[in-house]
């Protein structure tokens, strides 16, 4: 295995891991949310919830392979390269591990409660804190190249969009 290789796998095993870490940051924190106590005992709706979770994984894998399919192509076209700042695949792995990072920890703010997720209860300072936090530590390290290869913010930009 040459030298280029090993650095491509040490690569991806911390992009791996970052991805990790960020994710047990908010779990750790998300037992602290405040959650309005219901006056009468909650029965699960399994009908209702597997219905939601269904439509919500559907939607993720969507976006997903939706982003992943749009990168390739755009890796193929020159015009989409310059317009979007595009280069080449490690760029592109850098793209989706910042749209994994944002979808993995915003769908906690819409599936922590019944209703709008603008309405009280609001979360728990605590894991507010912990999700915009990352969030911008995830963005700042896809845009200075920290631990992934850089990609323009602009590029940023759109996969927030």
């Amino acid at each position: 295995m040459n030298s280029e290789k090993i650095w491509q796998a040490s690569q991806a095993e911390l992009r791996r891991h970052d991805r990790h870490w960020f994710r047990q940051v908010v779990v750790l924190l998300r037992a602290n949310y405040r959650r309005g106590i219901s006056a009468r005992a909650i029965r699960w709706e399994m009908p209702r919830l597997l219905g939601i979770a269904i439509v919500l994984g559907l939607f993720s894998i969507v976006e997903s392979f939706g982003l992943l399919w749009f990168g390739i192509r755009a890796l193929t076209h020159p015009d989409l390269q310059d317009y979007f700042g595009l280069t080449n695949g490690h760029q592109l792995q850098t793209v989706m591990f910042l749209q994994l990072v944002a979808g993995g920890h915003l769908v906690l703010f819409i599936t922590r409660t019944e209703r709008w997720f603008f309405l009280p209860p609001f979360p728990a300072p605590a894991l507010f804190i912990a999700i915009v936090l990352t969030q911008i530590l995830a963005v700042l390290m896809c845009g200075f190249g920290l631990l992934v290869p850089p990609i323009p913010w602009t590029l940023i930009g759109w996969v927030w969009a």
